[in-house]
């Protein structure tokens, strides 16, 4: 057997096995390397820096150097030379096999206890002696995760030294390890790629743009992923958008489709919607048309790229049909909230670096068995056999030119060298979004003087970056925001570049500083210049480098490895997913479309009412994707309440458990009620999300759903259509008259909770048993009202509440307002409370709160109003004083009417309405229309107020993908004072409680996003001063701790210091100061 035939499943057991590594990188890492290994080639093999490993036996002098070069030397204690590594039980054996003598190996595997056996070598090896070869035999697995390198898992424990058994011997052939045979004064291209047997699948490819119309290396990758899977045999098909601004399609595209939408443009800069209803509608497009291509191309996997305007709810169809994803993140910070992230066992989020690996960890992701697929690139398109002549510095600069780029470093940099009677050419290339940002550039090379060396080539295609790249010998990266990989750095080396790189995130795990590229500071074009200057000095040096660049990129970011890491991960999430139920709904083939339970939310809307669904007791399959969905949509709600996409999907299944309802048999409700569906709608009734104001559409639908039930719920249908009711009235607009009386029981109690409950909290009734359902009156006394009436009074309040501008909505409602005035003018002072308690009082209180005594009056009612007036001008002791009131409240706005002293003049049970709707909004009449949603309470505190939370947290997300957006700067250095201001007006003792909440996580986000790096302003330097100063004071003192909340936020990581800060920072603050500003500074 050889290594090229090992099954899919052992190749991705080796990956699981270097993730365990990974993840014991927070435990002690007891690593025994044999001095027969070169640190290098092992560090290469499982990045061994990551791995903290406490103990490192090495036989070497190499190691000590190897160390400090990895800054490591100070952590990793090296044991000595001898029997120290024999009494210790190590994790890890590291072993070159193609180094030692066979003798000391198999000496080495019986005398060491050891988890795992890993040999790693630079050129071919395989055992010759069958002593070797039935030791190696005793191991449980042989894997080959990557060419060079093999892993051994025992089947023993850590503790127990390995004793030769009799089971026979593996294949000479079987522990081959695939190394490189450079060939005398080149290296070959084709590599050593791994190999997978995925049987040819259908492969949906999905991303927000894709080649030609494209911005930088994320779509280029996705498009290279795209060719390699159909270059092995896949069957594969793009779906994207046409974003004509980017560009034309020159040439046909038999295999992509650009019929999705982007709610929102890179047209001039980054710029998302901010119309609800323009994202919705495209929400819902993309969704429609997502699942007509599921129909039509039958995929078996789906990629997904970019989403970025897209949005999380790209996978949902997807996923709904089990189809299993792979998404490819590309960018140095998650694409979607935390709440969003699929948590669905068939999506797989691959990372683009370790470093993006880790930025997601540190904002809590799930990721911790995530893979890391490098972006890659076509080397053998990109490959020179012969170096680039380097008898001149000849500079190329390939990617976006933006500001975060650092285009403007590396210009610096050039006049540097120029001042030092460097002859340097120096070409740029890549598209300009930002034009400002260009005439800058152009700006600076004219009053450099560097007209005659600089050139601006624009935004090229793979075969002109090819030829670009044959008329340059060194490639500068200096970018100053994290970048997520670099790919146009594995370009430049595959082509024999030199490449400077800043190393900023995942970058860094490109080049090996002063073996295979060379790595300087961000933002630091002194540094820069004087590495250019370093390559001119020293040509031995800077060909060395060149080919070991080259030789870097041939062998470990060859697009090929990439890809088939992705087929072994296709794999197993294939296998996952034959262990699976089948799928809850079904678009597998177009005559399925018609009873997909998405057809209703996606269909045209040619009335008010819902498309037909399936039978819901009959429809198993429907309940279950129902109840998945909405749970799924209600968590991510719980956490961003302000997010336009999760607000368009929930209207969406509202509208599907409405209509469930609708279509249930009375006899099943209680069933249903109690079923797991039944909880999902309960989640959905006490979520809040009835407070969002209503469509037009969901107004139409409602209004219908309130007529149903004002028809009687004892009527057919009439507690269905109350359930759908429910779903759309907040807790303060609906009340059913007699409840308890009326509502099954197992209604009741949720009823109560969410209604009920609101009702009585507000008006400061409590409800119970005990309180009269009517009024105690005198005998003879004849009854004021009767159920008709009651039911006309909520219902008029329900349907303005529904339909505040319908014309005989508003005249029903006038007829019914002056009718109940009269009514209370009828009462007896002494039944008056009780009366208010009772069915009538809950109605009128429905009736204040729809919001009607808004509407301008006609002129009887005016006249109505000035009679009430002069009744309760007499006096609230006086007859009717008080039953005039509560007429007189009818008719007046909220802040157009005030008692005086209310607070000793009204009596207990009516005090608590009076003042939550006439004293607690003294808003004048023209600022809210007629049924129109309260504005956020201005009153609140930023660390209080979610709109606040929400807008701060998606400036960030913006300003992450596009930090040169001048807007986007300027919200953020708002909301960065009001974030300061706000860390100087909390109490001291709550200190700790805020930075443990919403606003502290919204905070350290902030912190982490790198915006102090951007140049201050002359009000925010002063305002930065004025912080500095109160930090100097003391930051034991709560001031001073203070003002370094907010001082925080204004210093560049790595720029400010804290001295003795584990001594002096409070435990729940310095995790966070550390990660980032205890660096070194840029």
């Amino acid at each position: 057997m050889s290594l090229s035939t090992l099954s899919l499943t052992q190749r991705a057991a080796a990956y699981e096995v270097l993730q365990d590594a990974h993840l014991r990188s927070l435990q002690p890492l007891n690593i025994l390397m044999d001095g027969s290994v070169d640190p290098r080639l092992a560090t290469d093999a499982v990045d061994l820096p990551r791995l903290k490993p406490s103990c490192l036996e090495h036989n070497s002098g190499r190691v000590g150097d190897w160390l400090t070069q990895c800054a490591m030397g100070d952590r990793i204690p090296l044991l000595g030379d001898g029997e120290a590594a024999m009494g210790k039980a190590w994790h890890w054996l590291v072993l070159d096999p193609s180094q030692v003598e066979e003798s000391v190996f198999v000496e080495r595997l019986r005398q060491v206890a050891f988890e795992k056996l890993l040999l790693v070598s630079d050129r071919p090896w395989q055992p010759s002696g069958s002593e070797l070869r039935q030791s190696l035999g005793e191991l449980e697995t042989v894997l080959t995760p990557q060419p060079g390198l093999v892993i051994f898992q025992r089947s023993k424990q850590l503790n127990q030294p390995l004793q030769p058994v009799n089971q026979g011997s593996l294949s000479p052939n079987t522990a081959v390890v695939l190394g490189r045979s450079p060939a005398e004064g080149h290296i070959s291209p084709s590599g050593a790629a791994m190999s997978s047997s995925l049987p040819p699948k259908q492969i949906l490819v999905i991303s927000n743009l894709y080649p030609p119309q494209e911005l930088g290396g994320y779509g280029r990758s996705i498009a290279d992923f795209a060719a390699g899977l159909g270059n092995n045999g896949h069957t594969v098909q793009i779906l994207t958008s046409n974003a004509v601004y980017l560009g034309d399609i020159e040439r046909p595209e038999p295999t992509v489709d650009r019929n999705l939408q982007l709610f929102g443009t890179y047209h001039e800069g980054t710029r998302p919607f901010e119309d609800e209803q323009q994202i919705l509608d495209v929400v819902n497009h993309n969704r429609r048309y997502l699942l007509q291509v599921i129909a039509a191309f039958q995929p078996d996997l789906c990629l997904v790229g970019n989403t970025s305007f897209l949005g999380s709810s790209i996978f949902h169809p997807l996923l709904e049909q089990n189809i299993p994803i792979i998404h490819h993140l590309g960018f140095a910070s998650p694409p979607y909230h935390l709440q969003e992230y699929p948590r669905h066992p068939l999506y797989h989020l691959a990372v683009a670096s370790n470093y993006v690996r880790d930025r997601l960890l540190e904002y809590q992701f799930p990721v911790q068995d995530s893979i890391t697929v490098y972006p890659s690139a076509l080397v053998q398109e990109f490959y020179q056999p012969d170096l680039p002549d380097r008898n001149c510095l000849r500079i190329g600069y390939a990617g976006l030119v933006i500001f975060t780029k650092g285009v403007h470093i590396l210009l610096e940099a050039l006049h540097r060298l120029q001042r030092q009677g460097i002859n340097v050419e120096c070409s740029i290339a890549g598209d300009a979004i930002h034009g400002d940002y260009k005439k800058d550039l152009e700006q600076f090379i004219g009053q450099a003087d560097l007209r005659d060396s600089v050139t601006f080539v624009g935004l090229l295609n793979r075969q002109q970056l090819v030829d670009f790249h044959r008329r340059h010998n060194v490639l500068v990266f200096p970018s100053i925001a994290d970048e997520a990989f670099g790919i146009t750095q594995v370009e430049a080396m595959a082509a024999g570049l030199t490449v400077i790189t800043s190393g900023v995130g995942g970058a860094a795990e490109v080049v090996e500083n002063g073996i295979s590229g060379l790595t300087v500071p961000p933002n630091d074009s002194a540094t820069l210049a004087e590495a250019l200057y370093y390559l001119v000095k020293n040509p031995t040096h800077w060909e060395a480098i060149a080919q070991a660049g080259q030789r870097r990129a041939l062998e470990k970011f060859d697009i090929k490895r990439s890809v088939a890491q992705l087929e072994i991960q296709f794999q197993k999430l294939l296998e996952r997913a034959q262990s699976m139920p089948p799928a809850t709904s079904s678009v597998r083939s177009p005559s399925s479309m018609s009873s997909n339970p998405l057809s209703a939310a996606i269909a045209p809307k040619s009335s008010t009412s819902l498309s037909p669904l399936p039978s819901p007791p009959l429809s198993s399959q429907f309940m279950t994707w129902l109840i998945n969905q909405l749970q799924s949509c209600l968590n991510v709600y719980e956490h961003t309440p302000q997010d336009p996409s999760t607000i368009a999907i929930l209207r969406e299944m509202r509208k599907q458990v409405a209509q469930f309802w609708l279509n249930s048999p009375a006899d099943a409700l209680e069933t249903l009620y109690n079923s797991s569906l039944g909880g999902a709608y309960q989640q959905l009734l006490h979520s809040g999300f009835q407070q969002n104001p209503l469509t037009d559409d969901e107004q139409q639908l409602l209004q219908g759903l309130t007529q149903a039930v004002s028809q009687g719920l004892e009527q057919p249908g009439g507690v269905n259509a109350l359930l759908g009711v429910m779903l759309y009235f907040p807790p303060d607009k609906m009340q059913v008259r007699d409840a308890e009386n009326r509502l099954p029981s197992w209604l009741w109690p949720d009823y109560k909770q969410c209604f009920a409950g609101a009702m009585a909290q507000d008006s400061g009734v409590t409800p119970s048993a005990s309180v009269p359902v009517s009024p105690e009156m005198p005998a003879d006394a004849k009854p004021l009202w009767d159920e008709s009436f009651l039911s006309q009074l909520l219902g008029c309040a329900n349907l303005y509440t529904v339909s505040p501008a319908d014309p005989k909505v508003i005249n029903r409602c006038r007829e019914t307002r002056q009718e109940i005035a009269s009514l209370w003018l009828q009462v007896p002072a002494e039944a008056l409370e009780q009366i208010y308690k009772g069915p009538l009082g809950q109605n009128y209180r429905a009736f204040l709160k729809s919001g009607f005594h808004r509407e301008p009056l006609l002129e009887p009612e005016k006249s109505c109003l000035q009679e009430l007036s002069e009744a309760v001008k007499q006096g609230f002791d006086s007859p009717f004083g008080l039953q005039a009131l509560l007429g007189v409240m009818l008719y007046l706005p909220p802040g157009a009417m005030q008692v005086r002293d209310a607070e000793s003049r009204l009596p207990a049970w009516l005090l608590g309405d009076y003042q939550s709707i006439f004293a607690g909004d003294r808003h004048p009449e023209s600022a809210r229309s007629p049924g129109a949603v309260p504005s956020p309470d201005s009153s609140l505190s930023p660390h209080q107020d979610m709109a606040f939370l929400n807008r701060l947290l998606g400036c960030l997300n913006l300003y992450e993908i596009d930090p040169s957006d001048q807007g986007i700067v300027e919200n953020l250095r708002n909301l960065r004072q009001q974030i300061a201001q706000t860390w100087l007006s909390i109490d001291a003792q709550d200190l700790e409680s805020v930075f443990a909440g919403e606003f502290g996580q919204r905070y350290c986000v902030f912190l982490k996003s790198g915006f102090q790096r951007e140049p201050l302003t002359d009000t925010e330097s002063h305002f930065r001063q004025e912080l500095t100063e109160k930090i100097g004071a003391g930051i034991e003192n709560s001031p001073g701790l203070k003002a370094l909340l907010g001082g925080m936020l204004y210093f560049a990581p790595g720029s400010m210091k804290v001295s003795n800060a584990e001594q002096r920072l409070p435990h729940w603050l310095l995790p966070h100061y550390k990660i980032v500003f205890d660096a070194p500074a840029n």
